[in-house]
């Protein structure tokens, strides 16, 4: 279930006059905490579709985009981010979180296997598209110019290859099971290319009935198997894949699980010893926003079922100000949220494989 349902007495006129208004920039400049409640809670409170038409109502109304006035009257860069992707088609949000991944400091994988194992086919032509129009180069010349070696050629077959949508077909789901079993006996290394090419190929149904084959017969999770004897990028890969398949939520809320405890993101094994491990906030911020018109009830659910832990709770000690606020509207919880706003320096991580005292002092202060 979606967190952010249609508004039954929308109005795409008043709506826009509306975000005219608070967007002024007097008005913005005089009261900028009033103008970013305002956006937060007309934008959280109207859905994709609704969201679309005042884009292009607002453009029609006043020769401006709204994004443009977005991000002119909004200081705070996580408020504005967030915002911006809530008034943006889906293919553009894609594009544009490909692109910052591609192009950041150090690649940054995890936003590359989130979107592109969870996309359709039809979806990531889209998303191709918007990334030319966006960018002026095509998708998979920048994957080719960014990336190397078997994540490259990975994410490139990503784009060209079309999953199946056929039924479901038990001879071909034993003849698959059979197959991974043979692969998995010590061949991985010579195979891993032939796995991930059936992950990247085979519907979700008929992958979710090889998973469930294999554990009948051979009394082993694929999920442990792949994690054992999988390695480097091919094997994240497949991972993504194989999760998403299992279950779209849990695989959003493993992502946020993850995010949450800050083991995503592009540190260095230095910055992560010295700093400890933060929370990627633009990746919680990107899933409940992608979500939060699909089906971040059921992902909430499944967090906390999960990982017996209080999603809210979460997103409120990891991030914090208007951002927060942001999330928490949209997950259709009460806001503005007092209290946690002070976030001192985290201390040095016991089990971070560094010893600090032997870090030279130019090194500390990097």
């Amino acid at each position: 279930m979606a967190s952010i349902i249609p508004k039954p007495d929308f109005d795409v006129k008043t709506d826009c006059k509306m975000l005219h208004s608070v967007m002024e920039p007097s008005t913005a400049r005089k009261a900028p905490d009033a103008t970013a409640r305002s956006l937060i809670q007309i934008l959280t409170t109207r859905s994709y579709d609704q969201r679309q038409e005042i884009v292009a109502s607002y453009r029609e109304y006043y020769g401006r985009y709204l994004a443009q006035d977005v991000r002119s009257c909004v200081s705070s860069s996580g408020l504005r981010e967030g915002l911006l992707t809530l008034v943006r088609p889906y293919s553009v949000r894609d594009a544009s979180a490909i692109h910052k991944a591609l192009t950041c400091r150090m690649v940054d994988e995890h936003t590359l296997l989130e979107i592109m194992a969870s996309r359709d086919f039809d979806e990531l032509q889209d998303i191709c598209d918007s990334y030319k129009d966006l960018f002026k180069v095509e998708l998979w010349k920048a994957i080719k110019s960014e990336l190397s070696g078997n994540l490259e050629a990975q994410m490139t077959m990503m784009l060209t290859d079309r999953r199946s949508r056929a039924p479901v077909e038990e001879v071909r789901v034993r003849e698959a099971t059979r197959e991974l079993h043979n692969v998995s006996r010590g061949k991985w290394k010579d195979k891993k290319h032939q796995v991930a090419s059936k992950f990247r190929r085979e519907s979700f149904g008929q992958l979710r009935a090889i998973f469930n084959e294999y554990e009948r017969l051979y009394g082993e999770s694929i999920e442990d198997l792949v994690e054992r004897d999988m390695r480097g990028h091919i094997g994240r890969l497949v991972g993504y894949l194989m999760r998403f398949a299992r279950s779209e939520v849990c695989f959003y809320a493993w992502c946020l699980h993850k995010a949450l405890r800050g083991e995503l993101g592009d540190k260095s094994p230095l910055q992560r010893a010295v700093m400890g491990h933060s929370c990627p906030k633009t990746v919680v911020t990107r899933i409940v926003l992608s979500r939060c018109d699909v089906d971040m009830l059921n992902i909430i659910t499944a967090y906390e079922e999960t990982y017996g832990s209080c999603l809210r709770g979460d997103i409120c000690a990891a991030t914090h100000g208007e951002l927060r606020d942001l999330l928490m509207a949209a997950c259709g919880w009460s806001w503005p949220v007092k209290g946690h706003d002070h976030h001192p320096r985290p201390m040095v991580r016991a089990d971070s494989g560094f010893d600090i005292a032997g870090l030279l002092p130019n090194e500390m202060d990097r």
